[in-house]
């Protein structure tokens, strides 16, 4: 799977699974004791981004993964690169 640069909230809950929806909400609410405030970056719209490659190295040092885990994630600079677009012709 490639991730982008920066993620949003929604897209780290569902792109790291083996944290749950319950914990990742806790871990936004006390963003700032638990060191996960430092790695935000700037995004597009009111919503916080969070440097992906920040976030990985931080879930390990917590132990939620282990460092092999994202041994085979590829980096890609383009922020679209995830998402898949279709066209549809009207006949």
């Amino acid at each position: 799977m490639r991730l982008p640069n920066s993620l949003n909230r929604r897209a780290l809950k569902k792109c790291f699974p083996k944290v749950g929806g319950a914990t990742w909400d806790y871990l936004f609410d006390y963003e700032k004791h638990n060191g996960l405030y430092e790695l935000r970056v700037p995004g597009p719209g009111k919503y916080p981004f969070y440097s992906t490659v920040g976030v990985t190295k931080w879930l390990a040092n917590k132990g939620y993964y282990t460092p092999a885990d994202f041994s085979d994630l590829p980096r890609t600079t383009n922020p679209w690169s995830g998402l898949a677009s279709r066209t549809h012709a009207l006949v």
